[in-house]
């Protein structure tokens, strides 16, 4: 783990997440965040940091029926 952290840091990161485990091997000269679940932060991190993106979404689940009926209902379907 401490090689990612490491090139994290190079590439500028500003602060390290960490589960409660981390042990770095040098004092480092950000801040570290040592949490139980650290990738449920990651995720609300990511979410605030991109300006909660799924708000700006349409989504739409079908099951059942054909998409070529979406497609002549005038709806974009992936």
């Amino acid at each position: 783990m401490w090689g990612c952290v490491h090139e994290a840091l190079q590439r500028g990161a500003s602060a390290v997440i960490a589960g409660d485990v981390f042990e770095a091997e040098e004092d480092l000269e950000v801040p570290v965040m040592l949490l139980p679940d650290c990738l449920d932060a990651q995720q609300r991190l990511a979410i605030a940091f991109y300006d909660n993106p799924s708000t700006k979404m349409t989504v739409v689940g079908v099951t059942g029926k054909p998409l070529f009926c979406m497609r002549q209902a005038g709806h974009s379907v992936a």
